[in-house]
């Protein structure tokens, strides 16, 4: 069964651009029909001490299983540099499945939908490009989802 899926792009160390537009070839031949954000420079999360972030998001299209999706995004991670120390980290790429159609999935290694989607303008906002996806948790659009950060 074709699934549509949503990935959250983004790192924030020398060489992220370069990083991101790698990346990005890659989903343009794992994934059908694949559109990408804009680019977003967005304030660190979690840490305010790091460097600011490029962020963007991608959907597209695939057959296939989500775990064959979930362990390409990280193979992609490794094979173009990321290095994983610690969380909240200052980092070349990271490759986020925030979305696998409806499923929704609890387990130590995959969580989705991904659990901060609500709370990340860093996602919701480029996601708004390329349309307003349903969050399977919520029952709210993403759109929803953005104007409930504004009234904080």
């Amino acid at each position: 069964m074709k699934v549509r899926v949503w990935i959250g792009l983004g790192g924030n160390l020398p060489g992220t651009p370069e990083a991101l537009e790698a990346a990005r070839r890659e989903l343009r031949n794992f994934l059908m029909e694949p559109v990408f954000s804009s680019l977003h420079r967005t304030p660190p999360w979690g840490n305010p001490f790091l460097p600011p972030f490029w962020n963007q998001v991608a959907s597209g299209s695939t057959y296939r299983s989500v775990r064959e999706v979930f362990a390409f995004l990280q193979a992609l991670e490794v094979r173009l540099g990321r290095r994983r120390k610690g969380r909240w980290e200052a980092r070349l790429l990271d490759l986020d499945l925030l979305l696998y159609g409806d499923r929704v999935i609890r387990h130590p290694d995959l969580y989705l939908p991904h659990p901060w989607i609500p709370e990340r303008r860093f996602v919701l906002d480029p996601a708004l490009e390329l349309g307003n996806p349903l969050h399977p948790e919520t029952g709210q659009t993403f759109r929803w989802h953005r104007r409930k950060l504004e009234d904080r």
